[in-house]
């Protein structure tokens, strides 16, 4: 073997990559931090059609599992706790911070339909 094949065989690829972090993403993404499989599926799906059934995809989920970035809790993936778990709470207290402000004016209410009186 080359020393660039070498090499190449020892790097993720770039897919795997993204897939990973997606994975990370849409756990995080989920209110309480805790995301079942079908969530991540759909979020899956959603970036890249078919991805979610790819073999690499399970491969991933389960090493994500034995590393320790991602805990089983009753059924449901959740973060644990670690800096990209932080910075990304973070980042979102940020977009939820930014909420539009009402109008200090009322909507003017519609006259309601006047009934005539028949005789």
């Amino acid at each position: 073997m080359t020393e660039s094949s070498l090499f190449e065989s020892l790097k993720p690829s770039t897919e795997k990559m993204n897939i990973r972090r997606w994975i990370i993403t849409a756990v995080s993404n989920v209110k309480g931090n805790k995301a079942t499989i079908h969530h991540i599926r759909k979020y899956l799906e959603s970036k890249k059609t078919g991805l979610s059934n790819k073999p690499e995809t399970k491969l991933i989920m389960k090493k994500l599992l034995d590393i320790g970035r991602l805990v089983k809790v009753d059924g449901k993936y959740a973060l644990r706790k670690s800096k990209f778990a932080k910075k990304l709470a973070s980042k979102k207290v940020k977009r939820r911070g930014s909420k539009k402000h009402k109008s200090a004016f009322k909507k003017a209410k519609r006259p309601g339909k006047k009934l005539s009186k028949r005789s």
